[in-house]
């Protein structure tokens, strides 16, 4: 059984703290496995920040979580719709990381082709 305490660097480098308990909540149940729906209430402005996070989060260890999210009002819906900007963005790049590692792959692959060849 894994807690956020023990696993905070594992998904952020800086170990910034997660402050909201809801949010603790959550993180600790989708490294335990547990999927589900998560309900997360906004009421102050700070809370973007730890929306974001949540859903990032859920994005790398459960993305069978469903998220509803209280109030759904203009400024969440601005939150969500960057976080989805920035989801994509990064998948971008992601995908572009990978083409180019797949070609220095084969042509590493070909340079040990050519190699075993000569000798």
């Amino acid at each position: 059984m894994c807690t956020v305490d023990q696993n905070i660097k594992e998904f952020d480098p800086a170990g910034i703290e997660i402050p909201r308990p809801v949010i603790v909540s959550f993180v600790n149940d989708a490294l335990n496995g547990k999927a589900g729906t998560h309900e997360i209430s906004l009421h102050q402005k700070e809370h973007a920040y730890e929306l974001k996070r949540a859903l990032l989060l859920s994005v790398v260890y459960a993305p069978a979580y469903t998220f509803k999210v209280q109030p759904m009002d203009v400024q969440t819906e601005d939150i969500l719709r960057g976080f989805v900007n920035d989801l994509q963005e990064e998948l971008a790049s992601t995908k572009r990381s990978m083409a180019t590692l797949e070609k220095t792959v084969a042509a590493q692959a070909q340079t040990i082709e050519t190699l075993k060849q000569t000798t």
